[in-house]
């Protein structure tokens, strides 16, 4: 998928994979705020995912939106949310 002449040929584009806000990385409750951490949802993490595409990265249209899981929920609010 992601080789020469794939469908995500890394050679051809740029793959940008975010890690969701409470997931991997990212920051979470139980990182030390426990039930003071903020509240958040599905839209607050496309929002904050489309602040880091368009502000920090400056990129300004994307080819294909995609995801399994969770990722496929991001997916499909990108499309309502955020259309072209």
């Amino acid at each position: 998928m992601f080789g020469p002449g794939q469908a995500l040929d890394v050679s051809k584009y740029y793959l940008i994979l975010p890690d969701s806000i409470g997931l991997g990385g990212s920051s979470k409750p139980s990182d030390g705020l426990h039930s003071q951490f903020p509240h958040y949802g599905y839209h607050d993490m496309i929002e904050a995912q489309k602040q880091f595409v368009t502000q920090g990265l400056g990129v300004n249209h994307l080819v294909v939106v995609l995801g399994t899981s969770m990722g496929g929920m991001h997916a499909w609010l990108c499309a309502e949310n955020i259309p072209g």
